[in-house]
């Protein structure tokens, strides 16, 4: 019964193309060969079909950019700071006081003249090397050790063939079997050879021991300890700390003396204070944070180009007073979303005295997809580490990563970590860590190295984000122009009936800067699925149509086969009860 089902479905009713040829041709041969093509039809359809589903659960996505011109743009925060973090007449009353009284030291110390023949004679040597902030000769053992070599092996090194030339150099020969054009100078990596005799500087203890004062000692050991020349490894040590940057940062009138934006002028209710825990006090213009109150929106702008926008005149101090407090002189700008604290130190741009600077803006958007195309991190500020300020970003996340973890390993953190606050909120409460301290030093490096060998913050980017990119162009400030401008708004006439003005001449330098918009086209830049459901359902469709000639119908077909089998075997067996009862009744009745 059920064979007669099966062959029935297959000859007639199942809507598949070369299914039927198998049962009904009219050979035993050509239904083996329907048999064979339709096999063969099926495992192609089987392979393309698998592949289109492992592509689709692979989740690949594409990128689209469009750009659209908008015919007025929210204007971004302008942050700026100056980079002498410290008002010169509050040096003494800080912690970089002892700085200030090394400059005395070394102003009243005598100059002297090195040996300009031991200096030659130094530079001659390739073994040597003249350091210009030691004003001494170090020297190495090995030709190796120098630039001109690269390790050929574990004992040779190829070096300029000068060292093959010069005589002093026995174990430097030239490589055999090679072209005398192309023959390189092996050197042997053995510490063989003697130098000039270099000269020794007094004992560092010795030298401390003529210093005095506490604050000098300190400071000079420091410097001189230092493993860098340029003073990076130590830098935080030079800083003020987070009290001396709060109490005695350069005050908003002190920095700027004039600002404009859109042709009006605008006044200190405009910006806001962040307290930086490297760069003092910063001030944000169109600064609103997370305020959602319509009393508190950033400013919008209706024209671009360079006659637009915001224009600031900053007056910073040309000589500061304490010269190992900073190797830079000028101002730090940072453009950036209103509704977020800046990263100064990563994402900033230095201008420097006597530059009218301008900086063209350009605004674009990206949204990108969530699991399971790509992992993204929607509109939340919060993480496993601490709860971020401001929108969500990479940066703020990498930082408040390595801040916790060396708050928990070490109880102190590095400044670097540290966005800066306002309203005093976390910045001055925070305890950094003192590198000149072994234990916190090395506790410190070890932290970080494991957190950079191991990858353990996990920070994926934003689903949406909001970029600012700009260029940055700079031409010679007029000063005069500013001081004509003094000279005539504080011109006054004496009892004597003289002209006379005030201070147009001053011990700073200035820094202009224009922020405006170079075009109100914004680029969006949107991640799409690049395969969808739709398409998934297209791809399968076609392969069972091209291969076997299936549909839908097909299915259904094949359901209802599957549920005549069913009840042919669920009928079958009390058929065979009815006719066994009817036998026995037959019986007794005869």
């Amino acid at each position: 019964m059920l064979r007669a089902l099966a062959k029935e479905f297959i000859a007639y009713k199942v809507s598949a193309a070369g299914v039927p040829y198998i049962v009904n041709a009219k050979s035993r041969t050509r239904r083996w060969l329907w048999f064979i093509a339709v096999i063969s039809a099926s495992a192609f359809m089987g392979y393309m079909t698998i592949n289109v589903v492992l592509e689709y659960l692979g989740y690949p996505k594409s990128l689209i950019r469009e750009g659209k011109i908008e015919t007025k743009l929210t204007f971004p925060a302008v942050t700026f700071c100056s980079l002498n973090p410290i008002l010169n007449q509050n040096i003494e009353e800080t912690s970089v006081a002892g700085l200030l009284k090394v400059k005395r030291v070394l102003r009243n110390a005598t100059n002297v003249q090195t040996d300009k023949e031991y200096r030659d004679k130094c530079y001659g040597d390739p073994l040597c090397q003249w350091s210009w902030f030691s004003e001494s000769c170090t020297c190495v053992e090995s030709p190796c050790l120098t630039e001109f070599c690269l390790m050929y092996n574990s004992t040779h090194c190829t070096c300029s063939f000068n060292f093959c030339k010069n005589q002093r150099f026995r174990t430097c020969k030239a490589g055999r079997y090679i072209p005398r054009k192309k023959r390189p100078c092996l050197c042997s990596n053995e510490r063989i050879y003697k130098s000039m005799a270099v000269d020794t500087d007094m004992n560092l203890y010795d030298l401390l021991y003529f210093l005095n004062d506490p604050d000098v000692r300190q400071v000079v050991e420091l410097v001189r300890n230092a493993s860098t020349y340029d003073l990076a490894d130590i830098e935080e040590a030079m800083l003020p700390t987070p009290e001396d940057l709060v109490d005695y940062g350069v005050n908003f009138d002190s920095l700027v003396i004039a600002c404009s934006f859109e042709g009006s002028r605008c006044f200190r209710e405009n910006f806001t204070v962040l307290y930086h825990p490297k760069y003092g006090r910063c001030y944000m213009f169109n600064f609103i944070g997370e305020s959602t109150s319509r009393m508190e929106e950033p400013l919008e702008i209706y024209n671009y180009g360079s006659s637009s926008g915001l224009q600031l005149i900053l007056h910073v101090t040309h000589e500061q007073a304490v010269d190992l407090l900073n190797h830079e002189i000028g101002v730090r700008v940072v453009v950036h979303d209103p509704h977020d604290l800046p990263f100064v130190a990563e994402y900033g741009i230095n201008l420097r005295p006597r530059d009218m600077s301008a900086v063209e803006v350009t605004l674009s958007t990206i949204e990108r997809l969530g699991p399971p195309w790509g992992s993204c991190i929607e509109k939340r500020r919060y993480t496993n580490y601490e709860e971020l300020p401001g929108p969500y970003s990479i940066l703020g996340c990498e930082k408040a990563c390595r801040h916790y973890y060396l708050m928990q390993k070490c109880k102190c953190t590095k400044r670097q970590f540290m966005r800066g606050s306002i309203f005093l909120e976390t910045s001055s409460k925070t305890i950094f860590c003192n590198i000149s301290l072994p234990e916190e030093y090395d506790c410190m490096e070890k932290v970080i190295d494991y957190i950079e060998k191991g990858k353990i913050c996990k920070c994926p980017p934003p689903c949406k984000e909001t970029k600012y990119s700009y260029t940055v162009s700079s031409s010679q400030l007029n000063e005069n122009y500013y001081r004509a401008v003094k000279a005539i708004r504080t011109l006054v006439n004496d009892d004597e009936g003289r002209l006379n003005i005030t201070n147009t001449t001053g011990d700073k330098r200035m820094v202009g800067v224009k922020v405006y918009y170079s075009t109100f086209q914004v680029d969006k830049d949107s991640e799409v699925a690049s395969y969808s459901w739709e398409t998934l359902v297209a791809n399968i469709g076609g392969n069972l149509g091209f291969f076997m000639g299936l549909t839908l119908v097909t299915f259904v077909e094949v359901i209802e086969f599957i549920w005549d089998v069913i009840a042919t075997i669920i009928r079958k067996p009390n058929d065979s009860d009815r006719r066994s009862s009817n036998k026995i009744y037959a019986h007794r009745t005869g």
